[in-house]
């Protein structure tokens, strides 16, 4: 392409940008952070700054990642954490400790809110030979702008409600142990309802009575 489409322009407050055709495509701002879309107003969420930020009005606006390739595996999104201060080091994460999060906000016609989170944290040490993790999911609740623990996946594999329940809104489903078929002669091992289920009772009688 000619000299003419693509403009590296300085900015008056230092922001270095770069043009196309007259439109602005990409910026650096006087921070460092890498902005498409932007301008000089990066969104910085609730609180949380981006170094990276893509902002659009068009359905195609966002961040694609795709692997093309009959070997390896899907391309993936890391995020990780060292407790070491100065990049490159290598100090352990404790139990308990913030590992990473995806956010998810909304506008309030003047701010933005914290609508739900998916963080990640250490279930333990993260030592050599174990590295217990675990998923949290947070919503916000109706009359709240504050995110708060609804589940949990915890590293043994169990799944924690907080303080909601577990509904099913479709009629006929529900929890389904048919992966252990103990019962000889049983006719389903869905329980999908509190007073349905069939099972084989055994009487067990203790001391002489």
């Amino acid at each position: 392409p000619s000299i003419a489409s693509y403009i590296h322009e300085v900015k008056s407050n230092g922001d270095y940008a770069i043009d196309r055709d007259g439109t602005e495509r990409l910026r650096i701002d006087s921070n460092g952070r890498l902005l498409k879309g932007w301008g000089s107003t990066a969104f910085s969420g609730t609180g949380q700054s981006s170094d990276i930020a893509v902002a659009g009005t068009g359905s195609q606006d966002g961040i694609q990642v795709v692997r093309y390739h009959n070997s390896f595996g899907a391309y993936g999104l890391t995020i990780g954490r060292s407790r070491g201060t100065t990049i490159g080091t290598h100090t352990q994460v404790t139990s308990g400790s913030d590992i990473g999060y995806i956010s998810f906000v909304g506008s309030d016609g003047t701010n933005w809110r914290g609508c739900a989170d998916i963080a990640a944290a250490a279930d333990g040490n993260i030592t050599s030979s174990s590295a217990e993790g675990k998923l949290i999911f947070k919503t916000t609740r109706s009359g709240s702008t504050t995110t708060t623990q609804a589940m949990t996946i915890k590293a043994n594999h169990n799944v924690e409600i907080h303080d909601g329940n577990i509904v099913f809104e479709t009629a006929g489903t529900g929890i389904d142990f048919s992966a252990n078929a103990n019962a000889a002669g049983m006719t389903s091992e869905l329980l999908d309802d509190y007073e349905e289920g069939t099972f084989t009772m055994t009487v067990s009688c203790g001391g002489n009575t």
